[in-house]
């Protein structure tokens, strides 16, 4: 990795060659870049690649490579997004800036709408950012007064800071403005441009991991506590992906076991591969969800999911998993039993139905019945509480039939009801519910009715496009 990141630059500096090319290699440094950040740093600033203290901090010393500040990073990754994993505000990693919101807990704003898109530009900015708020994060860390760090030295870390940065920028730009023949401005994009791509990369992997259907993002109490114990909370809140795929394991450091890197943070990451199986069989034996995404694609497609619910919804209820024995047809379906009524709405606004391929996923929000609602089958607004929140889409059809209402009835499904059991559900609700399991085996997806609007808090698919919900037009009006 270290040879894909500095190799480069020197056939750039040594080969005349012309402005695409250059530009095609300042990609592939910043590929690099990202392989050295996530295979060689990454283990070395824990401790992971040695029993040599002296091996893992040269290692992990390649940071200063790459712009940036080895103890910041520490304080931030190590010390926060470690121990507080997917904690609102402590941990950084989902405590982005206003125009992003990686947190349910965090203000909703309409800016966020369409952040499952733009967020990929800002991940791109990471590494550019970090250049310079590096000193904003030392400054943090002295004015906090954690005993921890007492004993730092400050003043020469400041020193040693700016040495960093100003030998990143020699080299990455006053270099090649003085042996290219490239115009400064040109020198300058080649250099946005191997930090984006390295951004895009790490922004990408790092949230992946975090940031995904399936993983919570728990609260403290009025105490500042979080009953949960701290293993039991990095399974939960964390997502293996593509572990199978070698190419992504060997590049991305062994960060797509991120399940297992929480827990044995000091373990090679070469180890991962053999530890994931007996991880994933002891939170299974002890009733917790391995939340583990198979390949990349639907990894990407559970991110841009969750980021785009969360710029919709205030909260979210995401059930990610189906036991095996009902893993059958192609995509299943649960429903949930409460006396509070709800109306499922598309989390993408779509002015006309028939635009149906455009239509991902429909989101769950309880509607409070003192406030009204209005929904009807077609595309009507929602409102709750006096807000728009979203459509009512009908999908591919809407049945032609009579649905009768009575106590018995509880959903009129197109597809096979499986199981109708008592559950411990502990993502959502966290206690006992009555679940009803449908298996949809058609390929064209239908609209569900649900007859008795007061019993349903969630109506959730597993995998799989989601259907909308909705009640019969009489029972809200318009």
């Amino acid at each position: 990795m270290l040879a894909l990141f500095l190799a480069p630059l020197i056939l750039i500096l040594a080969v005349p060659m012309p402005g695409w090319a250059a530009l095609s290699l300042a990609m592939v440094m910043g590929i690099g870049m990202a392989g050295v950040g996530m295979g060689v740093m990454h283990d070395g600033l824990h401790g992971a690649i040695s029993k040599k203290t002296w091996v893992n901090e040269w290692l992990g010393g390649t940071m200063y490579l790459l712009g940036s500040d080895a103890f910041t990073w520490k304080v931030q990754h190590n010390g926060k997004h470690h121990t507080h994993t997917n904690v609102d505000v402590i941990d950084q990693d989902i405590d982005p800036p206003a125009l992003l919101r990686f947190s349910e807990h965090a203000p909703l704003k309409k800016v966020h709408r369409g952040q499952h898109v733009f967020a990929f530009f800002f991940y791109g900015l990471l590494t550019l950012v970090k250049l310079g708020n590096d000193f904003f994060s030392l400054a943090k860390v002295k004015r906090s007064g954690d005993p921890r760090y007492g004993n730092y030295n400050y003043p020469l870390a400041f020193a040693a800071m700016v040495g960093v940065k100003v030998a990143h920028i020699t080299l990455f730009i006053v270099l090649p403005i003085l042996f290219t023949p490239f115009a400064w401005w040109q020198v300058l994009i080649g250099f946005l441009l191997m930090h984006f791509t390295c951004g895009v990369i790490l922004g990408t992997v790092f949230q992946l991991a975090h940031l995904v259907e399936g993983a919570q993002q728990p609260i403290p109490d009025a105490n500042g506590i979080i009953a949960t114990d701290w293993a039991v909370h990095e399974i939960l809140t964390t997502a293996d992906f593509a572990p199978r795929n070698k190419f992504i394991t060997w590049f991305t450091g062994g960060l797509n076991f991120q399940i297992e890197h929480h827990l044995f943070p000091y373990i090679s990451h070469l180890h991962y591969p053999e530890i994931a199986p007996i991880v994933q069989r002891t939170a299974e034996e002890h009733g917790l969800h391995y939340n583990v995404k198979p390949t990349m694609r639907k990894a990407m497609r559970s991110h841009m999911q969750r980021s785009g619910d969360l710029g919709h919804i205030g909260k979210i209820a995401l059930l990610s998993h189906v036991p095996a024995r009902e893993r059958v047809g192609s995509w299943s379906k649960h429903t949930y039993l409460r006396r509070t009524p709800l109306l499922c709405i598309s989390s993408r606004r779509n002015p006309h139905p028939a635009a149906h391929r455009g239509i991902r996923r429909c989101c769950v929000v309880r509607v409070d019945p003192m406030a009204g609602a209005s929904a009807m089958v077609g595309v009507h607004s929602c409102r709750s509480a006096g807000r728009g929140i979203g459509h009512v889409i009908r999908f591919f059809r809407v049945p032609s039939r009579t649905v009768t209402t009575d106590d018995q009835l509880v959903v009129s499904a197109d597809g096979k009801v499986v199981a109708i059991e008592e559950v411990l559900e502990t993502e959502y609700f966290k206690d006992k519910r009555i679940q009803v399991s449908v298996v949809h085996v058609t390929a064209e997806r239908a609209c569900e009715l649900l007859p008795d609007q007061r019993n349903h808090e969630l109506l959730q698919v597993s995998s799989g496009q989601i259907p909308c919900g909705v009640a019969p037009e009489e029972q809200y009006g318009e």
